[in-house]
């Protein structure tokens, strides 16, 4: 083999391993970026045991021991779900703002959404009338 191509296969089996070696360390950091987001994510129950009221996106959250303003996995959309269904079916009564007809309490009782607000008595009892008992609401 002449010298000079030698030299190139050298060159570029030295760029392709070098190349390998940062993918790999890539790889690596990304795991451990993703350990320490979850390890963060995790609540603050006892700053959420004294809220009165919660948005139905942060219970959800809550519910699956997610810190609201994190990204939402399948199983708290699973659970925000099973909460609007339960406000437009009446078994979740919503909360009630202060000036706010019974008009205005009806439309978001059938349109309820991620900002619908529920007490925690009402939540709390919801939640064990079906036999769960979610960390936040202790207390």
């Amino acid at each position: 083999m002449p010298y000079p191509m030698a030299l190139a296969a050298g060159y570029c089996t030295a760029a392709c391993s070098a190349c390998l070696c940062a993918a790999l360390l890539l790889v690596l950091n990304s795991d451990q970026t993703t350990a320490r987001t979850t390890e963060k994510s995790q609540p603050n129950y006892a700053a959420w045991t004294v809220v009165k009221a919660f948005r139905i996106s942060d219970a959800s959250r809550l519910w699956c021991n997610i810190e609201p303003g994190c990204a939402a996995t399948q199983e708290s959309l699973a659970w925000s779900q099973a909460m609007l269904a339960a406000i437009k079916s009446g078994e979740l009564p919503i909360r009630r703002r202060a000036g706010e007809g019974e008009e205005t309490i009806d439309r978001e009782r059938a349109n309820p959404s991620w900002a619908t607000e529920i007490e925690r008595t009402a939540l709390k009892s919801w939640a064990s009338s079906h036999g769960h008992v979610p960390r936040f609401l202790h207390g």
